[in-house]
């Protein structure tokens, strides 16, 4: 284990894997992997207990990378522009952040463990094959989300209005 004092790391060349090594930098809070060809991520993932940003956008992920679920620190998570068609249920309750970023994937529902995040305040899921039927009633009726982003989904502004829920909801705003 390495007690390293890098706190951001840039992958600035295209990778298509992350070395595993990648978990004995402890105190790593900022992590950059946008723009590669990564297809999964490693396990030792899990071990980066002081993670605040993780960026993988733009990458060929096509599973969410459960070992995300665990970091306490995690504020922000960009996995847009992936491969992803679908999130965890189990699991997904736990992830810590402030923000979930899951835009331009492949999402057809988004799974009622988000509305369990106690901290999360921006969820954004646009430009994905969302039907209306696969936002869960409870992220919009019993979640800590003030900011959800649909746009570009399968479905209308107006519909979502109508949504159960959505007029039950206070401090709670849609994008446009």
């Amino acid at each position: 284990m390495c007690d390293w004092t890098i706190s951001c790391v840039n992958m600035c060349v295209i990778v298509a894997c992350v070395p595993d090594s990648i978990g004995s930098i402890r105190k790593l809070e900022v992590l950059h992997l946008h723009a590669n060809q990564l297809t999964s991520l490693p396990p030792s993932l899990s071990s980066l207990l002081s993670l605040k940003t993780l960026d993988i956008s733009h990458n060929r992920l096509a599973s969410f990378p459960s070992e995300l679920c665990t970091l306490p620190h995690l504020d922000y998570l960009n996995l847009s522009h992936n491969q992803l068609s679908s999130l965890p249920e189990e699991g997904v309750a736990q992830l810590a952040v402030l923000e979930l970023n899951v835009s331009s994937n492949s999402l057809t529902r988004l799974p009622i463990g988000l509305a369990a995040c106690k901290r999360m305040k921006v969820l954004r899921a646009e430009e994905n094959s969302l039907e209306l039927s696969g936002l869960p009633r409870q992220l919009l009726e019993a979640s800590s989300v003030s900011l959800l982003c649909v746009d570009g989904n399968l479905f209308q502004q107006r519909d979502l209005q109508q949504h159960p829920g959505y007029l039950q909801v206070k401090g709670h705003h849609a994008c446009k």
